[in-house]
């Protein structure tokens, strides 16, 4: 008996999620500078923060530098250390998340270039004459 393909076809046509755009804008407004960075970036900076100690396991969270939103994991003494049992779950500060009814970032690239200009020069600047170069490339 000839086996069944285990591929799905999706559509490339696929349409974007519904969310109102203005109220992805409007959010972006009361964004602290930490926000606007860990969302130009897609990524956080986890660091350390606290451990929590049960006996025998610790629950460990971490901190993000920029936004200051934490996270935190479960984890258990082995022979050689320790290991992460629990995916790390996120604990978002108020005003993180978009508000329901708004266009997530990752479906809008004008947005998503916005946040990563305002990162981007936001930092020092060093200006650079090329014409200056020894004409080693």
């Amino acid at each position: 008996m000839p086996r069944k393909a285990a591929l799905t076809l999706v559509s490339v046509d696929t349409d974007l999620p519904p969310g109102d755009i203005e109220k992805t804008r409007e959010a972006m407004k009361e964004w602290k500078e930490g926000q606007r960075r860990c969302r130009a970036r897609k990524r956080h900076n986890w660091g350390p923060f606290t451990v929590y100690v049960h006996g025998n396991w610790y629950d460990v969270v971490e901190q993000c530098s920029h936004c200051r939103n934490r996270r935190s994991a479960d984890f258990v003494k082995t022979g050689r250390g320790l290991r992460k049992v629990t995916k790390w779950k996120p604990d978002y500060r108020d005003g993180y998340l978009l508000p329901k009814g708004s266009l997530p970032l990752r479906y809008d690239e004008g947005l998503q270039d916005e946040l990563t200009a305002d990162d981007i020069l936001s930092r020092k600047m060093v200006q650079v004459d090329d014409d200056d170069r020894d004409g080693d490339n």
